[in-house]
């Protein structure tokens, strides 16, 4: 029966666990962004009525400023559950470091240092 490669494994976690970090923040960084151009849009068309001394609000206006609030509830409950990728990808990336790091790199790092005093002697 063939060995389990667990340097692979262990990397893998690590790999993983970036991943979990990463692509939420880009989610957030990519929905945040949406929501502040919708903002600016509709903040430049309110400016423009002042401008022209038009206070009253459109049925467009007003459905766009539901449209943003809606999102902006989304997206805030979204955060919560947000934090549980974070909570997982730091402990999938920490998790297969360490154990990375303590099952084989070490052992290597020990077989290394000797093969170079064997060196040094030779």
């Amino acid at each position: 029966m063939p060995q389990v490669p667990f340097d692979n494994l262990y990397k893998t976690l690590c790999f993983i666990g970036v991943f979990l970090l990463v692509v939420p923040t880009l989610y957030l960084e990519k929905e945040s962004s949406e929501l502040k151009v919708a903002i600016a849009v509709l903040q430049a068309e309110i400016d423009y009525k002042r401008a022209q001394s038009d206070f009253t609000f459109s049925l467009d206006t007003t459905k766009k400023l539901a449209e943003i609030k809606v999102k902006n509830d989304i997206l805030s409950k979204r955060v919560s559950y947000i934090y549980f990728f974070f909570i997982g990808g730091a402990w999938f990336t920490l998790a297969g470091g360490i154990q990375w790091y303590l099952k084989v790199q070490k052992h290597k790092d020990f077989l290394l240092s000797k093969e170079a005093e064997a060196q040094k002697v030779a």
